[in-house]
């Protein structure tokens, strides 16, 4: 079973929880769901895949510059890499503010290069603002991944 930590204030709580299943992005994001923070405020959010079942996820709180994300997939692939376990990522930003920002398709290029090297794959990003999910991969015409 995944292990799971969250912060709060001072304490660090541990809890284990089952595997889920991913097997296509509306599987991700109900779990990304679990971890967003409602209202809506900057969070990266990131699970950690192993044959399309989850063993980590991770919630970044105050995520407010756009190269949070970048921050959290070199932290992720490079402590894969270092456990000789190499895993699938599907990240999510939660923006209060609905739309694309400059860079975004910079940023999926990088992130994808990152994991990549790490010998990680990068199933998805998505940008989530209220209810509207989009992917910066749309941005090229670049398939999915799934």
């Amino acid at each position: 079973m995944p292990e799971l930590f969250c912060r709060r204030g001072d304490a660090v709580v541990e809890r284990r929880v089952p595997s889920i299943p991913v097997a296509c992005p509306a599987d991700a994001l109900g779990v990304l769901a679990q971890a967003r923070h409602q209202p809506d405020r900057p969070q990266v959010l990131a699970l950690v895949l192993e044959d399309r079942h989850t063993i980590a996820m991770l919630a970044v709180e105050e995520a407010e510059h756009p190269d949070a994300v970048i921050d959290v997939v070199e932290l992720l692939a490079e402590s894969l890499a270092a456990a000789d376990r190499p895993g699938e990522l599907v990240l999510a930003t939660i923006r209060p503010e609905p739309g694309p920002l400059p860079g975004d398709a910079e940023r999926w290029m990088e992130i994808s290069t990152i994991a990549e090297n790490a010998g990680s794959e990068l199933l998805d990003w998505f940008v989530i603002s209220g209810d509207v999910a989009w992917c910066p991969r749309d941005l090229f015409g670049e398939p999915p991944r799934w």
